[in-house]
């Protein structure tokens, strides 16, 4: 069982239409962290309206699709409380739907079937302020498991985004890391997978179906 997080109480707030995975979710994250407050919603409008009345640390959206709805729901809460950290929960693994959440300024994007470990640790990067996506989806999309071994987390995930169409700027404004840093990691993985330029990445992406399940 993973450990709890020493840390201040945490508000959430969670918008699931279904709501039995956002109420299992919200168990992990009462073991995770203790004395935690979640409040649950079925609909965005609620969940707006609520965050507008009270102070939430964390937004939790569940969505399958990239719809206007929740899009729209995402970007004017970015607008009005940046603060908010807001987190998608998805099942499909369709990169344009992520790089577009993304870009909208989310902090993170986690599996529907993430378990108490992984969640304790999107919870700990999270609370530190830092991105995070759980390797569920970046393997769907990269399917080279073989590559885990040879690559750290941060460096899949450039390289997904690479792969994907982002480019220095881009990986850098989501990552929230400097373009140094991208370019250091970009290094790193062009050395470790045996590539030497960009073109090469990105044949190399084609040829082993990375970003194109």
């Amino acid at each position: 069982m993973a450990e709890n997080i020493s840390s201040p109480t945490f508000t959430f707030t969670m918008v699931d239409k279904h709501q039995v995975f956002s109420h299992s979710l919200g168990r992990l994250i009462h073991d995770i962290l203790p004395g935690s407050l979640v409040e649950y919603f079925t609909h965005t409008r609620d969940s707006y309206r609520a965050i507008r009345s009270d102070i939430f640390h964390y937004l939790f959206i569940s969505t399958s699709i990239l719809d206007e709805e929740t899009a729209g729901f995402v970007y004017n809460c970015r607008q009005h409380f940046p603060e908010l950290k807001i987190v998608m929960i998805a099942e499909e693994h369709d990169m344009d739907c992520i790089r577009h959440y993304l870009r909208l300024g989310t902090i993170g994007y986690i599996s529907r079937s993430i378990g108490l470990a992984e969640l304790s640790e999107a919870l700990t990067a999270m609370i530190a302020g830092q991105f995070y996506i759980n390797k569920e989806h970046i393997f769907s999309t990269i399917r080279l498991y073989p590559m885990e071994n040879k690559l750290s987390k941060k460096e899949l995930i450039v390289l997904w985004l690479i792969s994907g169409g982002c480019n220095v700027v881009e990986v850098s404004d989501l990552l929230s890391i400097s373009k140094h840093t991208v370019m250091t990691h970009k290094k790193k993985i062009l050395k470790k997978l045996g590539l030497h330029s960009t073109a090469d990445l990105i044949r190399f992406a084609h040829k082993n179906h990375i970003n194109n399940p």
